[in-house]
């Protein structure tokens, strides 16, 4: 998806916040929170997102979701594809946010854009040294 998708601004993520808290769905089945693993390979890190829901199956992983690197002034920072395999670019050092998002709905699939709906979001941090 390239940089235009691991690039995040601000508003973009307040925007995600705010379709969290807001629609609602008649699936009784929701999607709860997000937890985010990750295992360490040479040059970059694999990310895995776990989906806790309301009813069985309670847990489910990997979650299919949207990963994202949160650069919130047009930073330079790590890359992440939507497989969750994120690498440091070279000469960028730092602590990075990423982000995992999913429509509460599992019946609405994970795709560019989001359509409006109410949005799950899981965070972890990645060093580059």
């Amino acid at each position: 998806m390239g940089d235009s998708v691991t690039r995040f601004g601000f508003a973009l993520v307040l925007s995600l916040l705010l379709v969290a808290v807001g629609c609602g769905s008649s699936n009784p089945r929701q999607l709860l929170s997000i937890d985010i693993s990750a295992s360490s390979l040479i040059d970059s890190v694999q990310f895995v997102s776990t989906g806790h829901f309301n009813q069985a199956p309670t847990s489910v992983s990997p979650l299919p979701v949207m990963w994202v690197v949160y650069l919130p002034h047009g930073e330079s920072g790590p890359t992440i594809d939507q497989t969750g395999l994120a690498q440091c670019r070279a000469g960028v050092s730092g602590t990075f946010t990423i982000l995992a998002y999913a429509p509460a709905d599992p019946n609405i699939p994970v795709k560019i854009p989001l359509p409006p709906v109410k949005t799950v979001l899981g965070t972890t941090t990645m060093n580059c040294p």
